[in-house]
């Protein structure tokens, strides 16, 4: 059996491990500096939804303006501004390779001749 004063002692060592813990202050900013990490990562997300919302719309819009353009282009009104036989927009193209800088004088791409006979001076 054990005596009284271990009893004793036994009570008060268990009062103080059972014990509500004391407020602490630590505690207390670490919460709110979770809480603000937490507000500002919703702020994110919804400005990154706001951001993309905004993206696809402005893509819609660019894309509705660019086929009301080629819709234009194909009228017989506006054709001629679009090119011949085209039926839409086109990009002046290099005669001699197609590189898309619209005169054979500026292509910056020497063409190879077809025939080895037949050299053009400019190469």
């Amino acid at each position: 059996m054990t005596r009284p004063a271990d009893d004793a002692q036994l009570d008060a060592m268990l009062a103080d491990l059972l014990a509500p813990p004391a407020p602490r202050g630590g505690d207390r900013q670490f919460v709110r500096a979770v809480e603000r990490r937490i507000d500002a990562e919703a702020a994110y997300a919804r400005a990154r939804g706001r951001f993309w919302r905004s993206f696809a719309f402005e893509a819609l819009a660019v894309a509705a303006l660019l086929a009301a353009l080629w819709l234009l282009s194909s009228t017989p009104l506006l054709a001629p501004l679009a090119g011949a036989g085209t039926g839409g927009w086109r990009r002046p193209r290099c005669s001699s390779c197609s590189c898309g800088w619209g005169e054979p004088s500026a292509c910056a791409i020497p063409r190879a001749p077809t025939d080895p006979r037949r050299r053009r001076p400019d190469i």
